[in-house]
């Protein structure tokens, strides 16, 4: 540290020599041989020649403020406050980066006045410039200023430093600090240098999350928490890995909530929510609790002059909100007084309806405006109410929303559908309840609603009832209630992999899964009258009964504990792809997975059946469902082979919508022929050539046409789940207008149907072949030179590679600009592995 700290001296002393600059300005030079030294390379054997900060931080370091201008280099800046006929472009002297200041490319800049400032426009004299006789008058000018102000020589006037403004910059060192620069020593920082030594810097001294205060989540709410420390294991070994990159990041830290209770997090969900928390320039968002109270200083208008007088001489109130301020608590426990011009625009609801409950409507503050907002508040809610139990029918068939009435279409059509489904579903859950003779013996305990949800498969029209638990009136769990499910670009990348290694898939439901787990909340129900001879006794809820709130979560707790029993383990991509490294009977070792999608399970080994026998002695597996998937979320599944390719005879498995898409259509050709209309035909691109829907003008949709728009976009987003990448753009464009679509975009959405009804049977295959590219379609650069050292980072705890390698292909593009009303643009990602389409957006 001392020789550092030397070295740092000695090239301050040149610099300031060679470029003759007023020895006050030791600070700004200090500041800037310290940069370079810390962006460049060293011959230090322990950095191995890369720079400190890269090895410390992981990222190469960004010179590009520090290579534009020498330091104390006469440089033009603008002046924007300079007045005609005065020129905005002056002359100043470069003296570092202002990289606490502004936007990056921000500069340092001392002027005539020796009053730094810092500037973000400025340009370096070109040599023509430099050499003119006017530009040397102009320098010689503005030197001899600085010289007679904060000059070297003892006549310099340096009281008439502007508010003693530069003295307070550059505190430290007298003007004699420098004299005999090769002699004097620079006893501030020597003696910093005695003091510091290397030991006293730690990892954690340097953490940049420690005493972070952050919004996190816990036990079903956002509560502020305080990082207090990072987490070390028994041995006292801090666990985990820091990374620059917070996902690569596996550290874990101690956090303080209000409650004084310590909780343990990982690096990454405290930046993901640290992050999500600020904007982009790290203003931190609040989320408003409530407002208590208001004030008003003498600047506030008054009623007498609430109005003013238009030229017509109408009056019309004054919009103003000048004087007031209104207390707002915020979730996170804070109380802040906020000016009424702020938090009208980001709450006007909330202000308005204080407003009105404290009878202060007719200030002139609130008068102009506060009865539009509740108008359009009231709008806003009257159309949703509108679209509540608007659509009763699914596939043509009526849909009920009681036992009552399922029990009613029943008797009406001679059919027992509705009465069959809710017998088998009463069936399966009774598990789940306990019942007593009378409520005393359930103190303790809180009384929730139970009540039937009914549904009809799309394939087979089998009609279903589920008994669901009212969960949303009990509080929220002590304990988490998230549950995940797996992705579905895991899942496409689980069946390529399948053909890649040549092993099989199998898959299987949990009959009634979440009846499985026992519940954690105290909660009890009266029997209905889907209980038969038992209604209107008090039951006991003891299972993950669908409808509470931690149902989900237990149910995943239970399947993991399961998995764990052999030896899976999560992967740290996806939790919910499950991980066991095995070997073939050939030798050939690869990891076989389990796929968990809440009840849908799918197996991928080269001897599934072993795994599904096991999951079959846990739970009962709906029957006739394992088996190699014929269906998956919705998609298609079935075998294909590619003609052409290296291997035709091989295996591969592909996913096709054909099936959803011609109910989609069927349900879309029923309504339409309803007006006696019907979908195009010939027709060739998902939107009509040259049609553009922010210019389109059409009359905008009711309330019953906007639900159905609304339905169509999400009919047609799930499409592009299931790998119809065609219409993906198109979808994307649509979904914009779904607040308030018009006719003509409706008639587009038709369009759309109308092109998939022409190409049905489009199929995605996970092909698992290497795919080969010309290297002259690519520039190749060494950037060695630049950026050396330079490798991608690993994860420390990646698993093992077992199994054939892939490689990862991504293809984007844009249309610039291409929203003729914003200038937006549209991108679009596409990312393969090997041959197979994964990832798109």
């Amino acid at each position: 540290m001392a020789e550092s700290i030397r070295e740092i001296k000695k090239a301050v002393r040149h610099r300031l020599q060679v470029s003759r600059a007023p020895r006050r300005l030791w600070c700004f030079c200090c500041e800037w041989v310290s940069a370079i030294r810390q962006l460049t390379a060293h011959n230090i054997p322990a950095l191995n020649g890369c720079v400190a900060t890269e090895l410390l931080e992981g990222d190469t370091p960004d010179i590009s403020e520090y290579a534009q201008f020498d330091w104390y280099e006469p440089v033009w800046f603008i002046d924007p406050t300079s007045a005609f006929p005065e020129m905005k472009k002056k002359l100043g002297q470069w003296v570092g980066v202002a990289s606490d200041v502004g936007q990056a490319m921000t500069f340092w800049i001392l002027p005539k006045s020796c009053i730094p400032i810092a500037r973000s426009s400025v340009a370096r004299v070109l040599p023509d410039i430099a050499a003119t006789d006017e530009f040397k008058a102009d320098l010689a000018e503005l030197n001899l200023a600085i010289e007679k102000r904060i000059g070297n020589s003892k006549t310099a006037e340096k009281d008439q430093v502007i508010d003693g403004q530069l003295a307070n910059l550059v505190s430290g060192p007298t003007d004699d600090l420098f004299e005999g620069y090769a002699d004097k020593d620079f006893h501030p920082l020597e003696e910093a240098a005695e003091k510091v030594e290397a030991d006293d810097y730690t990892p954690e001294s340097l953490d940049k999350y420690l005493t972070a205060e952050v919004l996190l989540p816990t036990g079903g709410e956002l509560l502020r928490g305080v990082v207090k420390a990072w987490k070390h294991d028994a041995d006292g070994n801090p666990v985990g890995t820091r990374n620059s990159n917070p996902i690569l990041d596996t550290r874990e830290y101690e956090v303080e909530l209000p409650d004084g209770l310590i909780n343990v997090y990982a690096a990454n969900i405290i930046a993901e929510n640290m992050y999500a928390q600020i904007d982009h320039e790290g203003r931190e968002f609040l989320l408003m609790k409530e407002i208590t109270d208001h004030k008003v200083d003498g600047n506030a208008v008054c009623k007498d002059n609430g109005f003013t007088i238009g030229t017509n001489g109408e009056q019309k109130p004054r919009m103003t909100t000048k004087g007031w301020k209104l207390l707002v608590t915020w979730k996170d426990g804070s109380t802040t007084w906020v000016p009424l011009k702020d938090l009208k625009e980001s709450n006007p609801i909330e202000v308005a309806k204080y407003a009105v409950a404290n009878k202060i409507v007719e200030e002139p503050a609130f008068a102009w405006w506060v009865r539009h907002a509740l108008c359009v508040r009231d709008r806003a809610i009257k159309k949703v109410k509108s679209k509540y139990w608007k659509w009763l029918h699914k596939c043509g068939i009526e849909l009920p929303h009681s036992v009552g009435k399922a029990l009613r279409i029943d008797k009406e059509t001679g059919t027992t559908f509705w009465r069959n489904g809710i017998a088998k579903e009463m069936k399966n859950v009774m598990p789940a309840f306990e019942f007593r003779d009378n409520d005393r013996m359930l103190v303790g305990h809180k009384e929730i609603k139970c009540h039937m949800i009914f549904d009809i498969k799309a394939f087979s029209l089998q009609r279903k009832a589920r008994l669901v638990a009212g969960g949303h009136t009990t509080d929220p769990p002590k304990d988490t209630t998230f549950a995940s499910v797996v992705s579905r670009d895991s899942v496409r990348i689980a069946f390529l992999l399948a053909a890649l290694n040549d092993l099989d898939i199998l898959a299987a439901d949990v009959q009634n899964a979440y009846l499985n787990a026992k519940t954690k909340e105290k909660v009890w129900t009266r029997a209905g009258k889907e209980f038969g001879s038992n209604a209107g006794q008090p039951v006991l809820i003891i299972c993950a009964l669908y409808g509470l709130k931690s149902s989900g979560a237990r149910w995943r707790d239970h399947m993991a504990a399961t998995l764990r029993e052999v030896d899976y383990v999560s992967s740290k991509a996806d939790p919910d792809v499950w991980m066991l490294p095995a070997t073939k009977p050939d030798g050939f070792k690869y990891w076989e997975y389990v796929l968990v999608y809440s009840d849908n399970i799918l197996a991928i080994s080269h001897d599934p059946k072993s795994t599904m026998d096991y999951l079959e002695s846990k739970y009962t597996l709906k029957n006739g469902t394992v088996a190699e998937p014929t269906t998956y979320l919705g998609a298609e599944i079935r075998k294909w082979r590619i003609e052409g390719s290296d291997d035709p005879a091989k295996i591969r498995w592909a996913m096709s919508s054909e099936t959803y898409i011609k109910l989609a259509i069927a349900d879309v050709e029923t309504e339409l022929a309803k007006v006696d209309k019907c979908l195009p035909t010939r027709v060739l691109t998902p939107l009509s050539a040259g049609y553009r829907p922010e210019l389109d003008q059409s009359p905008e949709l009711d309330a019953r046409r906007v639900t159905y728009y609304q339905g169509l976009v999400g009919v047609l987003r799930w499409i592009c789940e299931l790998g119809r990448i065609n219409i993906l753009v198109d979808v994307a464009m649509m979904s914009r207008f779904l607040v308030l679509p018009r006719k003509g975009q409706l008639q587009q959405l038709f369009h759309i149907f109308a092109y998939l009804n022409a190409h049905k049977r489009s199929t995605l295959v996970f092909d698992d072949s290497v795919p080969t590219f010309d290297a002259e379609w690519f520039v190749q650069k060494d950037w060695s030179e630049f950026y050396p050292g330079a490798a991608e980072p690993i994860p420390p705890n990646v698993p093992e590679q077992q199994g054939r390698l892939v490689s990862m292909t991504c293809f984007v593009d844009a249309d610039h600009a291409g929203c003729q009303l914003t200038r937006q643009s549209h991108t679009g990602v596409l990312i393969y592995i090997n041959r197979a389409p994964i990832l798109w957006y």
